[in-house]
């Protein structure tokens, strides 16, 4: 290629991405608008009574006697593995 065409063919490129980047760029781009509290559904009591019960598990699981309480079962759970063995 001569340089003539190469220099056409960056010209072209830049002239694209440049076209892309203005395309792509929108201020007007449809956002939710996260200021509005009030369209934000409420949560069922299910999901509420479910979480509440995660968070319950989460904490004994935190706990000390649930860390001592975790270690003993897998320790039983070793022995009779070794056991079977």
């Amino acid at each position: 290629m001569k340089k003539g065409n190469i220099y056409k063919s960056y010209r072209l490129v830049l002239l694209l991405f440049i076209i892309f980047i203005l395309i792509g760029c929108k201020k007007s781009s449809q956002k939710p608008d996260i200021s509005k509290k009030g369209n934000i559904p409420k949560l069922p009591k299910v999901l509420e009574e479910l979480e509440d019960e995660t968070l319950k598990i989460m904490y004994d699981l935190d706990s000390i006697p649930g860390i001592e309480k975790a270690i003993e079962e897998e320790k039983t759970l070793k022995a009779k593995q070794t056991a079977s063995v």
